[in-house]
């Protein structure tokens, strides 16, 4: 199933994404996010969720 591989690979990026993010965080990083990057961050995984959503609703019909 195609939807299953993609999910598996999804949450791979998903925590791959936790990390990078977990390691720009931290202080004196040399790779830290400005406000407006963390902005269009926060920005980005509100429509990934959003969209996530729509998947799970259509899902449960």
């Amino acid at each position: 199933m195609a939807a299953v591989n993609e999910m598996a690979r999804l949450q791979r990026e998903i925590e791959a994404l936790a990390q990078a993010i977990d390691l720009d965080l931290r202080p004196n990083s040399r790779t830290a996010m400005t406000g407006a990057q963390r902005q269009s961050l926060r920005a980005d995984i509100e429509r990934c969720l959003q969209r996530l959503d729509e998947l799970r609703s259509r899902l449960s019909q």
